[in-house]
């Protein structure tokens, strides 16, 4: 074989390998997810909204601490080139340290913070998911590890197994009369399960050891990473601490939930990609030219699946809500419609933080998730005492408004062009809006077959993408190709 040759089958490699990580994170994404909106469908047609607001009050509080232990020295494994024993093992127990430590800060804070929100049940929840902190403490270097190999079937064998156990907790406690308790159970089985078998799989155990000098080698890019996924993770559940203190937790029932149904279609269009990100663009990270053409070429593709995603969900909406959740929660359905109105801005800065990251700047990550927490935070108070449809407008508001910011950044620190991503979102914009145009009109034509839009949606939109870019859709194909596992591919 010629050296030539070599070369070109160790791209195809690569590609291929992708490729495959990129399928696989679909499965657990999508599965994950699809297993947990069923989860939610059922419980909240037992559960009130009181119930679910203060769950998602408990779970606002906790995310930040699940960022803490995932995207800080963990992630700063994934960038490092080649982790040794003494990298892992130093990772795991500052993490494990952390993890403790805010159990027990949660712990002490759940009753102030009860009192705050003139909440008395979520005293006791509070306390109960401080477990989680140890708990996921003790998966972030096996989650790290797996996604800096891009073995991504393992995640899939760990999500969906995680939901499986955890939702029939969940439902079954539930169906008991165990109230927002059962949301609780719920999430602590889905841990446990997750725990079980990223152990299990990773064959990796830390040892006893604690190296200095492997501290210091991680924590320049593990503090900053870290203090940016804080930043970030704070801007994303402000909006539900603000609507708390002035609504009450039945508006932050109706808010999650649309907010839920949002997340969940970024969950399997965007967060695929955004789980890519870094372990792809790591390791260009000192080609800047190809470096920025992969990053435009993820936006590009996050753009074609993200945009007639959404705008497909907010016009079906008020079909879908009730339908799915219940009639009991109507209420969240102009939430949802007035929350896609960002459908056209999100991916241009969903994935910046991560490509960022993968760069070797936390530092610009630390300023973008700081401007998204103060403009979040603003927007968020100025629009809660107008209601919770004035909050999700206020979402939308401050996405449209990160879209230049990031840009920005991104042109500064890469190099990157964004004339061709405009143009081609654009374009992709316009056949998600004709799409919905479609839709909209086949409402109005037959308003009691809303499954007639539902079904023409894509067909639609595959013919106006053909029209007005039309060698993507055949990229499309080609890529899912090289993803699925067919069996006789090398």
């Amino acid at each position: 074989m010629t050296a030539g040759s070599s070369t070109l089958g160790g791209a195809t490699s690569r590609k291929d390998g992708k490729a495959r990580a990129l399928f696989w994170t679909l499965l657990d994404v999508g599965g994950s997810q699809g297993l947990s909106f069923l989860l939610y469908v059922v419980l909240t047609r037992i559960l009130t909204p009181e119930d679910y607001g203060i769950f998602a009050l408990s779970l606002s509080v906790v995310a930040v601490t699940n960022i803490i232990l995932f995207q800080g020295f963990a992630d700063a494994l994934i960038q490092r080139e080649h982790p040794d024993e003494d990298d892992c093992s130093t990772v795991f127990w500052i993490n494990f340290a952390i993890g403790l430590g805010l159990g027990l800060l949660l712990l002490a804070a759940a009753g102030p913070l009860a009192e705050l929100y003139g909440a008395p049940l979520l005293r006791p929840v509070l306390q109960v998911m401080s477990v989680l902190c140890p708990l996921r403490a003790l998966v972030s270097v096996h989650s790290a590890l797996c996604r800096r190999e891009m073995r991504m079937s393992i995640f899939a064998m760990r999500a969906i197994g995680a939901y499986l156990i955890g939702g029939a907790a969940g439902v079954a406690l539930a169906l008991q009369g165990w109230g927002v308790w059962a949301l609780v159970a719920c999430q602590l089985v889905q841990a446990a399960t997750i725990l079980v078998v990223m152990w299990s799989t990773i064959r990796w155990v830390p040892r006893l050891r604690f190296s200095g000098l492997a501290f210091h080698r991680l924590a320049g890019f593990g503090r900053q990473l870290m203090l940016a996924s804080v930043l970030g993770s704070a801007a994303d559940k402000v909006d539900n601490l603000i609507i708390g203190l002035v609504l009450g937790p039945a508006a932050v029932g109706y808010y999650s939930l649309a907010m839920k149904v949002f997340q969940a279609v970024g969950l399997v269009t965007i967060q695929p990609l955004n789980l890519l990100v870094m372990p792809i663009l790591a390791r260009l990270a000192h080609h800047k030219a190809t470096f920025s053409a992969e990053y435009v070429r993820l936006v590009t593709a996050c753009l074609a699946v993200w945009l007639p995603a959404v705008a497909g969900l907010g016009v079906l909406a008020p079909v879908v809500l009730p339908l799915a959740f219940g009639p009991q929660w109507a209420d969240a359905v102009p939430v949802l419609q007035a929350i896609c109105v960002s459908c056209a801005s999100m991916p241009f800065w969903a994935l910046s933080g991560q490509a960022l990251s993968a760069l070797g700047r936390p530092d610009l990550y630390i300023r973008l998730a700081a401007a998204q927490l103060v403009l979040a935070a603003l927007a968020f108070a100025a629009a809660a005492p107008f209601g919770i449809v004035a909050v999700g407008f206020a979402w939308a508001a401050v996405s449209a408004l990160l879209v230049p910011l990031n840009l920005a950044t991104m042109v500064r620190a890469t190099g990157v062009r964004p004339h061709g991503l405009q143009r081609s979102a654009l374009r992709l914009l316009l056949c998600a809006a004709g799409m919905a145009a479609v839709m909209l009109l086949l409402f109005r034509l037959v308003p009691h077959q809303p499954w007639l839009a539902a079904i023409t949606a894509p067909f639609t939109y595959l013919a106006l993408l053909a029209l007005l870019l039309p060698g993507y859709p055949r990229s499309l194909l080609r890529s899912a190709r090289h993803a699925l596992p067919l069996p006789g591919k090398a």
